[in-house]
């Protein structure tokens, strides 16, 4: 990897790590505890929980949309001057602070007039802690102070007392109103413990002495944005809805599930990196653009590549394994999103790490909205037709144009060098891994068997090969990683 992170940000390596970790332990936990309360609870009450919580997501959206990004990239550049960062932390808590309190409002008179929700007032009630517990813990603020050793133990931590908390007190189907409430634990429990240790950074209060023209037109365009990635994201399924049946919906969803466990991980490096691409732009410091760039562009193709070669041959296996044999007619949807996942990632990346830090938000703005734009156009042409096939490939025709919109409006000085170093060893990695998996379908009959064991040989084989050609993610963060393991074992 290029000397600029080597040498001047060795955090970067550490807080990649961190928050992998982070990430797969987000999306690891509905995992642990999802057959657990599937069984205690019943489906009808974890519809119950299930209903309410998607009802106010769309007032948590409504309060964080556009404000995380936007809060990183302000704090990062002045982050070095606690006067100024208090400032600047204090005025997007306070904007942050008046969109919740426009959420709560409409929140409550939705669930105090719409007689659908009548039955559902505590639910929402407990569920809608998580908007305030958001706002008030501004993690935010760790990001941009890149304290990701913290956000990461932190998570962990509520998610373990979730977890007892939850094996203590959902015994029986009448405990739905405690699971609802070990959720917001796992989920948002957090944030309490943040009000006590951002202090160590300044001190952030509400204010009413606003830079209204500083931050209203970048939040605007930011909330436009996140508006159409959240249309673009939800689309698919309700057009399936309204054109197909529930049955269509459930293969799609599941489709896509595997395919978000994959970008989630690929992208656990972007709020990472932004902070410190944030201060690179600000500085015009293009050795460290770079070296930054080259760091993120290796990790995402050491997550991504392999995974797509999983995902490409083995996703009858796949779905066998979490949802069972009556998924399976979903599988050739797996298989057109895992093209459109790496689409959705050179996008995400030229989005997320280099056009919102140079301040071209606009440009990806404009990139999200033709992307969906076009999934609504062809959606209506191809779902009637070809089903949910249709509505993936859809999805693989949206990523392209964002990816292309995006790549379009990239600052000229981020440039990558000597590519064959980063490129080589994934693509050698995923040649193994699809060698393996095509040759263990032939030679495992069970089906469960089959695919755990392509897991661990292809995963070590397409490791041993990242070392073996000294790959600079490997070498940067792997290896260093490995060694630690194995000290501590000692």
């Amino acid at each position: 990897m290029g000397q600029g992170i080597e040498n001047d940000s060795p955090s970067v390596q550490k807080n990649t790590v961190f928050n992998t970790i982070r990430t797969i332990s987000s999306i690891i936990y509905p995992l642990i505890t999802f057959p657990y309360i599937s069984r205690v609870l019943g489906a009808e009450n974890v519809g119950k929980v299930n209903f309410s919580s998607s009802f106010v997501s769309y007032f948590s959206l409504i309060t964080t949309l556009g404000i995380t990004s936007y809060a990183i990239r302000e704090c990062s550049l002045v982050k070095d001057d606690k006067k100024e960062l208090e400032k600047t932390s204090s005025q997007i808590y306070s904007i942050n602070i008046c969109m919740a309190v426009v959420a709560y409002v409409v929140l409550i008179l939705c669930t105090l007039f719409v007689p659908k929700l009548s039955g559902y007032k505590t639910l929402i009630l407990i569920q809608s802690l998580g908007i305030i517990l958001t706002v008030i813990g501004t993690d935010w603020l760790n990001t941009a102070m890149e304290d990701f050793r913290y956000i990461t133990i932190r998570t962990a931590v509520f998610q373990i007392l979730a977890l007892i908390c939850m094996f203590a007190f959902v015994r029986s189907r009448e405990h739905y109103k405690a699971y609802a409430v070990t959720a917001i634990i796992a989920s948002s429990g957090a944030y309490i413990a943040n009000v006590f240790y951002r202090k160590k950074y300044c001190h952030v209060r509400f204010t009413t002495h606003m830079d209204w023209k500083r931050h209203t037109g970048p939040i605007v365009t930011m909330v436009t944005m996140i508006l159409a990635q959240h249309i673009l994201n939800n689309l698919d399924i309700t057009m399936i809805g309204v054109i197909k049946d529930d049955t269509a919906v459930g293969l799609y969803t599941t489709a896509a599930y595997l395919i978000n466990f994959v970008t989630q991980l690929a992208n656990a490096i972007i709020f990472v990196i932004m902070p410190q691409m944030t201060k690179a732009f600000d500085n015009n410091d293009n050795e460290q653009l770079n070296s930054l760039y080259r760091y993120t562009v290796s990790f995402m193709l050491a997550v991504a590549l392999p995974c797509f070669a999983g995902l490409l041959v083995m996703p009858e296996e796949i779905l066998t394994l979490i949802g069972g044999a009556e998924y399976l007619p979903s599988a050739g949807v797996v298989r057109i999103l895992s093209f459109s996942m790496l689409f959705m990632l050179v996008g995400s990346f030229f989005g997320n790490i280099i056009l919102i830090p140079a301040k071209r938000e606009k440009q990806f703005m404009r990139a999200c909205m033709s992307g969906m734009v076009i999934n609504a156009i062809t959606n209506c042409i191809l779902i009637p037709p070809l089903g949910i096939h249709g509505a993936a490939i859809t999805t693989v025709a949206a990523n392209i144009v964002i990816m292309v919109i995006s790549m379009i409006g990239k600052p000229a000085e981020i440039r990558l060098s000597n590519v064959g170093k980063i490129i080589t060893g994934p693509i050698l990695g995923t040649i193994f891994v699809f060698i393996i998996c095509i040759a263990f379908k032939v030679l495992i009959e069970n089906v469960i068997i089959r695919l755990l064991i392509a897991i661990v040989v292809s995963g070590i084989a397409y490791l041993v090969t990242l070392i073996a050609v000294k790959d600079e993610f490997a070498q940067s963060t792997i290896i260093p990683v490995f060694r630690k393991v194995l000290k501590i074992g000692k």
